[in-house]
């Protein structure tokens, strides 16, 4: 029997809240954090809202995983956003592990999350295999199109249009490349589907309205996304100008270590008179919640797809550098 379960929402009840609570977040207490929060209690919690029961408690939850094979998908670990949080839900996942390891039927776990460089909780290796997803070739893109389509009920000749659609444009290579993980891949399929033709020929453009997208998308996932949005975008298309010149002057790919990188976020900051309190913040967002920059090789980043580099780039020059912060430019330009 397979359960999925949304860390955040047990990052929320361990906090103290209600995440089926439907009710406007205004008129609910304050919480507080929930001393004891095992994984069978949550799990009762969750199949009770799941099936609108007010009779599930920890001894059925046992009962059930006593009697039935269990696939328990924990997902989104990189969503609970507080580190005191996120080693809380770790924590509770490898005690429900070991007390459940020697059961006649011990459920399969699984946890996912976006790659971790800002050494946050993760499971131990002691109790699980790392797993990472390779890029989408051709066939399994074509085999996730189709799922696509069929989860959100879109069939016959809207469905037929969608992928007439979709084949053209990923013939294009700076379409191509935002179809190499299922997130992108997720994201690209909207916009085909939301604008059909009207999707841009540009990769300018079109890159825009997937960053758009794409921030819409995580604003809704994280706070700190959301708090500094505009700062995100500013801070990102400087990086791509910066390591776009770097790459030019260099000869080289374009690469910062984790401590250069947060040394330019903050002289950015800095000389643009903005907060410089919100580099570990922004740090955070722009490697581990942006799409855009990608660790490769440990302790370093860079850009994964070099026309992307370059869309920040031009975005910068364009948008960020205007006459009121010309000084600011200069200065960088100088350096």
């Amino acid at each position: 029997m397979p359960l999925r379960i949304d860390l955040r929402d047990y990052g929320t009840w361990l906090d103290g809240g209600d995440p089926f609570d439907e009710s406007s977040p205004t008129a609910r207490p304050t919480p507080k954090p929930r001393k004891d929060g095992p994984v069978e209690k949550f799990l009762g919690f969750f199949l009770a809202a799941l099936t609108a029961s007010d009779s599930m408690d920890a001894s059925m939850v046992d009962d059930l995983l006593d009697r039935f094979p269990v696939l328990i998908v924990f997902d989104g670990l990189d969503e609970v956003a507080q580190r005191q949080t996120r080693q809380r839900v770790v924590t509770e996942i490898e005690k429900f592990i070991g007390r459940r390891r020697t059961s006649a039927l011990p459920p399969k776990i699984v946890v996912t999350t976006r790659p971790n460089v800002s050494d946050l909780p993760e499971p131990s290796p002691q109790w699980f295999e790392t797993i990472t997803l390779m890029k989408l070739d051709r066939e399994l893109r074509t085999a996730y199109l189709r799922k696509w389509c069929a989860a959100r009920g879109i069939a016959g000749r809207n469905r037929r249009e969608l992928m007439r659609s979709f084949d053209l444009r990923t013939a294009e290579p700076h379409i191509a490349q935002l179809a190499e993980n299922p997130m992108q891949l997720t994201i690209l399929l909207y916009l085909l589907h939301l604008r059909g033709h009207s999707v841009p020929d540009k990769r300018t453009p079109l890159y825009d309205d997937y960053m758009k997208t794409f921030l819409n998308r995580e604003a809704e996932k994280s706070p700190s996304v959301r708090d500094n949005r505009d700062d995100l975008e500013e801070v990102t298309a400087y990086l791509g100008w910066y390591l776009q010149g770097l790459a030019e002057r260099q000869g080289s790919s374009g690469r910062l270590g984790t401590t250069d990188l947060k040394t330019e976020i903050f002289r950015y900051l800095s000389r643009a008179q903005k907060d410089t309190g919100l580099v570990d913040a922004l740090f955070t967002d722009v490697t581990d919640r942006v799409w855009a920059l990608a660790s490769k090789t440990q302790g370093t980043f860079e850009f994964d797809v070099q026309p992307v580099r370059e869309f920040f780039a031009a975005k910068y020059l364009s948008r960020y550098a205007s006459a009121d912060k010309s000084d600011v430019l200069k200065a960088l330009i100088r350096r």
